[in-house]
């Protein structure tokens, strides 16, 4: 059998967190959820580095652009900028990220995973 491609999200509302979840699920993905960007360190650390990672912006604790360059010290794996700050298109850019505005179509979320994980589209 082969491994579904894990997707790390890091988002902290709770239930956009598990609407996202839900949707990768559903197209093939094993998601792991994370509320905060220390939370998502934690488990980047536990489970080895995702496909990817969904990842918001403004969050308690640690934001998604500490998470991005704490991340990118010691990994390499494709992060997606979910958000709808005002700011989020000039981080993504200047961390050199992909960026999706809040709030998106998910065929497109998709679609840009499939992008960034190498993936051939279904």
């Amino acid at each position: 059998m082969h491994d579904r491609p894990r997707i790390l999200i890091v988002e902290d509302e709770l239930p956009l967190r598990r609407l996202m979840a839900m949707m990768l699920e559903r197209h093939g993905y094993q998601a792991i959820q994370a509320a905060n960007g220390l939370e998502g360190l934690e488990k980047v650390r536990e489970l080895g580095p995702p496909a990817a990672a969904l990842v918001d912006l403004m969050m308690p604790v640690m934001d998604g652009e500490t998470f991005a360059r704490s991340v990118r010290e010691q990994y390499s794996f494709p992060i997606i900028l979910v958000s709808a700050s005002p700011e989020a298109g000039e981080v993504a850019a200047a961390l050199e990220l992909d960026f999706l505005a809040k709030p998106y179509d998910f065929d497109v979320l998709i679609e840009r995973l499939r992008l960034a994980t190498g993936e051939a589209a279904a």
